[in-house]
């Protein structure tokens, strides 16, 4: 699938995708550098494809995020060991970011303690 450079709707600010079961793959066509909030929901780490390749891909189209909200499904909660590192690169990767929301339980001692030591928050 190719992307289009400016995504494909350039002047959305605001993309809420929780609930849509629409891969993240396409998700990545509606970033842009536009984009200020994006709610979605954490994709599974599939092999191919999980959430650090998503934040990677977030900080290289929508440098400007200043909102980002991720959900996950409570039964998928074992997955936050996974997941860890990625979730506090997130200040690193999305400098403009003000404002993140979690699942509770992905606030782990570790992740508390990344995001603490990050320069911006």
């Amino acid at each position: 699938m190719s992307r289009p450079q400016d995504g494909i709707l350039p002047n959305l600010r605001f993309v809420d995708l929780v609930g849509t079961n629409l891969p993240h793959g396409y998700v990545t066509l509606f970033l842009s550098s536009n984009l200020t909030s994006l709610s979605s929901s954490i994709p599974a780490d599939s092999g191919d494809y999980g959430l650090s390749d998503f934040l990677e891909d977030l900080s290289a189209t929508a440098p400007n995020l200043q909102t980002l909200s991720l959900v996950a499904s409570r039964s998928r909660g074992d997955r936050v060991k996974t997941c860890q590192a990625a979730l506090g690169n997130v200040p690193k990767l999305l400098p403009h970011l003000t404002c993140l929301k979690l699942p509770l339980y992905f606030l782990t001692s570790t992740v508390l303690e990344m995001l603490a030591e990050s320069p911006i928050v």
